[in-house]
């Protein structure tokens, strides 16, 4: 018996120790970046919950961009050869983009249909068209803080197979933007949220857009709690 409650007695004071032991939380990471490769490193090994603070000034400059894939989905498009310039218009007249040179009837590889176009003879189908983004941001939980700095997008022009939003957040992504600094870009928007399960939150900032400041597309949802946004005028 007396055994019994001596091992009673020592389960006992051993909880009592351990409930004063510290505890470990595990909280989430904080990484700063400097560059375009850092910042996209950063967004692709990055946790639930992880913020991605700016150490300096980003411009994703020509060139320097991802893939947007399908992004324009089942637009009208209109392909002509004009002279040694291929052009394709899609419905909004502002979307023209010049896709390469040709000194006449030509094929394009990446063309589904494999047709052969001929100068000064459009060619009008619906297909599916890749566009491209400074920071491509995919079924992530997490949040930038701009921190003073500028994520910016340059060169090219507006529309498809050109430089689209300098942030395009999609799939199941949770996104917090938050931070004094800025968003622009000199040929598509400054962020855009793409689907129904992605969310952007904007806490704080500024973004400022050619086509426009932040646009949400196919159900995403955009919540705006603080910043200053600057879009095109359209008057």
């Amino acid at each position: 018996m007396k055994a019994k409650k001596r091992l009673l007695s020592l389960l006992l004071c051993g909880a009592m120790l351990f409930s004063l032991l510290p505890t470990t939380a595990f909280a989430a990471n904080n990484r700063t970046v400097n560059s375009a490769s850092e910042l996209r490193s950063a967004v692709n090994s990055a946790g639930n919950g992880d913020t991605i603070t700016l150490g300096a000034d980003i411009d994703f400059s020509l060139g320097d961009w991802e893939t947007i894939e399908k992004v324009y989905q089942s637009r009208p498009v209109t392909t002509t050869v004009i002279q040694t310039w291929i052009r394709e218009r899609l419905i909004f007249s502002w979307e023209v983009y010049d896709r390469g040179t040709s000194s006449g009837a030509i094929y394009l590889p990446d063309d589904p249909d494999g047709i052969m176009y001929r100068p000064n003879v459009p060619d009008t189908r619906g297909r599916h068209l890749d566009a491209y983004c400074g920071l491509l941001i995919k079924n992530k939980n997490l949040t930038i803080n701009l921190n003073g700095h500028t994520l910016s997008g340059t060169g090219g022009a507006s529309g498809a197979g050109q430089l689209y939003s300098v942030l395009f957040v999609t799939g199941s992504s949770q996104v917090t933007i938050q931070g004094d600094g800025r968003v622009e870009s000199d040929t598509g928007t400054a962020v855009t949220a793409y689907g129904e399960n992605a969310k952007v939150t904007i806490n704080s900032g500024n973004f400022k857009g050619a086509t426009a400041a932040v646009a949400s597309l196919y159900a995403a949802e955009v919540v705006i709690s603080g910043g200053t946004f600057e879009g095109p005028d359209w008057t």
